[in-house]
């Protein structure tokens, strides 16, 4: 059966976003166990921090480095904007950055 090439990389994509959905809902359910939002509420900070960690390394593992880059809507904050510690680490400055960024965005 002749399956066009646009389909097959959208079947590859589909598989690939699989894996990735898979693997997140894996470490959920063994870090929760059933009840995410009561665990996050009820764990130290610290494994909160460490469970954090494991669903971005997840997430840094199924991302892709050579993706295309779209040059339409491609831009990068500075540090200023992005909302880093400099030049401020106190929530309301950096909702008044994220503001900032947005005002940019749009």
């Amino acid at each position: 059966m002749f399956v066009p090439r646009a389909a097959q990389r959208g079947i590859k994509l589909l598989e690939i976003l699989m894996d990735y959905i898979e693997e997140f809902e894996t470490a959920i359910k063994l870090w929760a166990d059933g009840d995410l939002f009561k665990e996050l509420i009820e764990r130290p900070n610290d494994e909160v921090f460490e469970f954090a960690e494991v669903l971005a390394l997840i997430t840094r593992n199924h991302s892709s480095s050579n993706k295309r880059i779209n040059e339409n809507f491609s831009f990068i904050a500075n540090s200023a904007l992005s909302g880093g510690r400099h030049p401020c680490s106190f929530p309301d400055c950096r909702i008044k950055k994220l503001k900032d960024l947005t005002s940019f965005a749009t």
